[in-house]
């Protein structure tokens, strides 16, 4: 038999199936009802599932069709494997078998061991760590448990942001799906790239231990970076809320609108929508994913009509979105942020959609409280909401976005009654 195995090293390194762990990570929470602790994801060490040599022969063992377990050191009959080429998937690794039995091989990451007829393919220990992009300091202090996918590239695949392939079209590297905190997987170098999901970056692990984003090759994520063998992918918390009586509900991108809404940046186009059901596929509001120009978003949804109450049909659905950058303004200055609002066609309860703008400052001992003061003249149009910061004393403050109908609000100034 001829053994094919995965390993950490080339000189006396362990099977790289030894090393798989996954141990869950848990944080301590204070509050009203004592102390508890509540999961937050599982460090992961795992290793390259569907990995095989010459497509035929994998490393995961099934008993009709059924999976039984996955090690990686695989044995094969040299008859079955026949002399010639063969290559170690992913990333082409290649060794030959000659008609004597003679193993050999010209890929500096591959060692042969004749006398006991081994194979030993070198691994790389890639890390992928979700970090919170609203802290700073060093990724492995801003953890955060997320789920993701890694996916390997093939030759022909094209990470086009307009037509993006189905993620169940390419094959998956991960053999368990968790909330990762971090995730650490052992992977064979290759050139012809893997890709991480649902961020769509692609990266190439190269011969020399490192991972390559090859900006040149792939569409690069904006925030996602990587540091030798370590990608990092921020992740930013947005609120979201429902208004409704009727069973409303909606999502932004895949993350189910409500309460804090968790993800990160991806070369896929995130649309926001909600709906009775299945909402209209053309009704919905695009998000922009880059976070270094709008780190900060806000989501609503509702259908109770103009009034606020019940609503005369529960089908009339409004979104709004705001989206802005740094959120500290200059007194007096400028400030322009997206504000974008979309109601179900044909049952608009808007004559004239208008924004409005007010503020009030933040009293830590009062955190409820609200004292709103209008800041007059806006500018809305093609999606941004443009004001002047007040001139008021340095302080922290809430802002305040309204859209109201103009028609309705000219029709009651124009019926006040003199005084």
């Amino acid at each position: 038999m001829i053994t094919v195995r995965l390993v950490t090293d080339l000189q006396d390194g362990k099977p790289v199936s030894e090393l798989e762990l996954l141990q869950p990570v848990v944080k301590t929470v204070f509050d009203e009802d004592g102390t508890r602790t509540i999961p937050v994801g599982e460090r992961a060490t795992l290793w390259a599932r569907n990995a095989n040599v010459d497509g035929k022969f994998p490393f995961e063992t099934f008993f009709e069709g059924k999976y039984i377990y996955r090690k990686a050191e695989l044995e094969i009959d040299p008859i079955q494997l026949g002399p010639g080429g063969h290559a170690i998937n992913p990333g082409n690794h290649r060794f030959t078998l000659a008609p004597d039995g003679t193993l050999a091989t010209d890929d500096p990451e591959i060692k042969i061991d004749n006398e006991k007829r081994i194979v030993s393919l070198k691994m790389h220990k890639v890390e992928v760590l979700a970090v919170d992009d609203a802290k700073t300091g060093p990724p492995d202090y801003r953890l955060i448990g997320a789920e993701l996918g890694l996916l390997a590239l093939q030759a022909d695949t094209v990470l086009d942001p307009a037509n993006l392939p189905g993620p169940r079209a390419l094959p998956n590297m991960l053999s368990h799906t968790r909330k990762f905190y971090p995730l650490e997987i052992w992977l064979p170098s290759n050139v012809q790239g893997y890709v991480l999901y649902p961020s769509w970056q692609a990266f190439a692990v190269t011969p020399q231990g490192k991972v390559d984003l090859q900006p040149g090759k792939w569409p690069r994520v904006p925030g996602i970076e990587a540091d030798g063998l370590r990608i990092v992918i921020p992740h930013r918390r947005f609120i979201g809320k429902i208004n409704t009586t009727t069973g409303l509900a909606g999502g932004v991108g895949t993350a189910p609108l409500g309460g804090e809404i968790n993800f990160s940046p991806t070369l896929e186009a995130i649309r926001f929508t909600a709906g009775l059901g299945k909402p209209d596929e053309s009704f919905f509001l695009s998000v922009d994913p880059d976070f270094s120009k709008t780190p900060n978003k806000f989501f609503l949804a509702d259908n109770l009509g103009s009034t606020g109450a019940q609503a005369d049909d529960p089908y009339a659905v409004r979104l709004l979105v705001m989206e802005w950058g740094h959120p500290v303004f200059a007194r007096g200055s400028s400030v322009s942020i997206s504000l974008r609002f979309l109601e179900t066609p044909g049952k608009q309860t808007l004559k004239q959609p208008a924004a409005r703008m007010a503020y009030s400052v933040y009293k830590p001992s009062s955190p409820d409280a609200r004292f709103w003061h209008d800041l007059g003249q806006v500018s809305w149009s093609d999606g941004r909401l443009t004001f002047t910061a007040p001139d008021a004393p340095y302080d922290f403050y809430i802002f305040r976005a309204t859209i109201t109908d103009a028609f309705s609000l000219r029709s009651a100034t124009r019926r006040r009654p003199r005084s």
